[in-house]
């Protein structure tokens, strides 16, 4: 039998202020450790220089997509 694939989960989240930058970073941490998730997050993929469309590109593959806002999110 062949094991389940994992599910992929992008982040979009707001970039209001550090604080929330790192709870966001908690969560996904959380959703890997604890439940085997594959977590597609800018702070993880995404390094200075990376090419964004291609990062970008990760969403039309992802299972599931997790909006993290913030009452001053635009």
């Amino acid at each position: 039998t062949n094991p389940k694939k994992p599910t992929k989960v992008f982040f979009s989240y707001s970039h209001d202020s550090p604080n929330h930058k790192d709870w966001v970073g908690s969560l996904a941490d959380s959703l890997e450790e604890t439940h085997g998730i594959n977590v597609s997050l800018d702070a993880y993929d995404l390094a200075p220089g990376s090419n964004v469309t291609r990062f970008m590109d990760e969403l039309s593959s992802a299972d599931k997509i997790i909006l993290v806002l913030t009452p001053t999110s635009p």
